[in-house]
């Protein structure tokens, strides 16, 4: 089931079709359902690969307030037939075809592209927003960043089993070389701080990662332990 956070103000359909024709669109009717029900968004499943494979996450789809102000703000950058709808990380925005040939085809591009009638600067992505919503997913936590979680979140219990059970090293280094005892400075939490130290953790490499990371006073409390 789609999920969405939305504090957007909900809109009528008489809004709608005021802002449709206003803009001469035409929009399929998933699409028209989605801004009637929910008015843009945050969704819960916010990544997808585009057809070179690659992963792009989706911040927020725009209310239709939001999608007119783009349009005119930044009329000349919207390509011909198409209107934004939602911000891909990186700068990108995802579009949607409002013309009779492409309706409801839905691209990705770069918001600092040039007009183009002809979506040839724009990455095709699925030829309807019903079948882009499928294509969404939640990527999964990396290794390091389920255990910086576990530091954050003070799951200190689950962190001992990891340890106690040989799943995870004490001296453990994620890839920004920060290891668990600098991870727990870093979010200030005394409990797993003292654990590790009592385990005999290697503190070696820590000064050079806290310059690196700016918080030198947070190396002083592990050596001043």
């Amino acid at each position: 089931k789609f999920k969405i956070t939305s504090n957007n103000e909900k809109i009528t359909e008489k809004e709608l079709d005021k802002f449709i024709k206003k803009n001469k669109l035409i929009l399929p009717e998933e699409y028209r359902g989605f801004l009637l029900g929910y008015n843009g968004g945050i969704p819960y499943k916010n990544t997808f690969k585009d057809s070179e494979k690659l992963e792009n996450t989706l911040s927020y789809f725009y209310s239709i307030q939001e999608i007119q102000n783009l349009i005119e703000d930044e009329y000349d950058l919207i390509p011909d037939n198409t209107i934004p709808i939602a911000y891909i990380d990186g700068n990108d925005w995802l579009f949607i075809a409002t013309n009779k040939s492409n309706s409801g085809k839905v691209f990705l591009g770069n918001s600092n592209t040039c007009k183009n009638p002809d979506f040839e600067e724009l990455l095709y992505l699925s030829n309807s927003f019903e079948n882009f919503l499928k294509m969404l997913y939640k990527p999964r936590k990396t290794k390091a960043e389920k255990i910086e979680a576990l530091i954050s979140n003070n799951k200190i219990d689950e962190l001992k089993q990891l340890i106690e059970n040989g799943k995870l090293d004490k001296n453990y280094k994620n890839e920004s070389n920060e290891s668990l005892i600098m991870l727990s400075v870093k979010h200030n939490n005394e409990l797993i701080r003292d654990y590790l130290l009592e385990l005999n953790v290697n503190i070696e490499g820590c000064l050079s990662t806290a310059l690196r990371m700016d918080f030198l006073d947070k190396y002083i409390e592990i050596i001043d332990f």
